[in-house]
């Protein structure tokens, strides 16, 4: 009687609990596919992503899907809900985002070219002629960061200074905590190169790509004091509910999208992305340093 009561419960679990995905996210009535993405403008984000979703469910006919669908979830949170209700297919996010959401269950599978690269370096940078020369020098002073949600420009600079022994805190909490890196948040790339320009901060960070792209006349006031080692750009995750056989379907597409006018119109719209490849056995590896920089971040 013990042991039925414990398999009932068991059963029980499995079908309630909300840390497991629905088994209900495919099924015989399904006929949509839905992408999801996180932000905190949704309507850009569906403008963006709309052509991709409904070139996928084009190409999805014989599995029953009739259109392509966008959800955008406001943060992290917000779409670990939606992957334990089975509300989304495939979620394009972020190497740390993706690894949070791999707890849920989801399926690393696509590496994405956003933004036409593959991989980014978080670089650290000072007014030329600050005294400033490597990461340690920062103990006590001001590191400006882009936003709470920015990989390159928060979570993975944010890492590497704990890393090296330093405790980061925010500007409010540590000003009368001394040697603490104090951080604050700029907004856009450029706002961040000002600040240091205005000794508002003492450094900021940003990505090799955002770094290229400053002006000339800004970035020749700005010097370089450390990059951090690379890290996959953005990532494409499967639902562990969507069958193996459509799951196979859409990487096909996805792989091919950047070989046609209309896919790759669709890809540019969608946060200008190059194109999709599958990830490759040194791209899980290299996700592997992403997770030990998690440990890091609050």
């Amino acid at each position: 009687m013990a042991r039925t009561a414990r398999l009932a419960t068991l059963v029980i679990m499995v079908l309630v609990w909300p840390g497991l995905p629905s088994v209900d996210a495919w099924n015989d009535e399904r006929r949509e596919f839905v992408i999801g993405v996180i932000s905190v403008k949704p309507d850009k984000m569906l403008r963006k992503y709309s052509p991709m979703a409904n070139y996928i469910a084009l190409r999805l006919k014989k599995f029953g899907v009739q259109r392509g669908t966008v959800v955008v979830a406001k943060n992290i949170e917000e779409m670990r809900k939606r992957v334990r209700r089975g509300g989304v297919d495939l979620i394009f996010e972020s190497a740390f985002s993706t690894l949070e959401l791999k707890k849920e269950g989801m399926l690393p599978s696509l590496l994405v070219w956003r933004k036409g690269v593959r991989e980014y370096r978080s670089l650290f940078f000072v007014r030329k002629d600050s005294a400033l020369q490597e990461l340690t020098d920062l103990k006590g002073k001001t590191i400006v960061f882009e936003d709470p949600h920015s990989t390159s420009a928060y979570a993975v600079p944010k890492a590497a200074l704990k890393k090296r022994g330093l405790q980061v805190m925010p500007l409010a909490e540590a000003r009368k905590a001394a040697g603490t890196v104090r951080y604050a948040f700029g907004g856009e790339e450029l706002n961040l190169a000002f600040w240091v320009i205005q000794k508002k901060a003492d450094a900021g960070v940003f990505n090799n790509n955002d770094w290229d792209e400053l002006p000339q006349n800004i970035k020749t006031g700005l010097r370089v004091i450390h990059e951090t080692r690379p890290v996959l750009r953005y990532l494409g995750s499967f639902h562990p509910a969507v069958p193996l056989k459509t799951r196979q379907a859409v990487e096909n597409v996805l792989v091919n999208m950047h070989r046609t006018g209309e896919g790759r119109k669709a890809l540019r719209s969608a946060s200008r992305i190059k194109k999709i490849e599958r990830l490759t056995r040194q791209d899980r590896k290299a996700l592997d340093y992403v997770k030990e920089l998690m440990q890091f971040v609050d």
